[in-house]
């Protein structure tokens, strides 16, 4: 498994949402859940436990594009992000961006 890998999981919640595949997921996956808002108060984090390194016990959710997501300091993701935008509108034939 890719430490990017999605799945779909109420075991957290009690609600289907999708987020990054971890050990809780994949233990809990035979296992039943309470319903919502139950098993989501059951299963949160205690304060701290992120910054722990814990990740495979905690839920990360994150959508289907989390594959192309980049591990970067937020300021050069920026910065890049600016760039392509940029060069992206330049890039556009005469008369395609209009304004509202």
């Amino acid at each position: 498994m890719r430490e990017d890998e999605t799945q779909i999981t109420e075991k957290f919640s009690g609600k289907p949402a999708r987020g990054l595949a971890n050990r809780f997921m994949r233990e809990m996956e035979d296992k039943p859940q309470l319903a919502f808002p139950a098993q989501n108060s059951i299963t949160q984090a205690p304060p701290g436990f992120r910054q722990g390194g814990q990740a495979d016990f905690v839920a990360m959710w994150a959508g289907q594009g989390a594959p192309l997501s980049r591990a970067l300091p937020a300021a050069e993701l920026i910065a890049r992000l600016e760039a392509e935008t940029v060069q992206a509108i330049q890039q556009l034939p005469k008369g395609e961006l209009h304004a509202s």
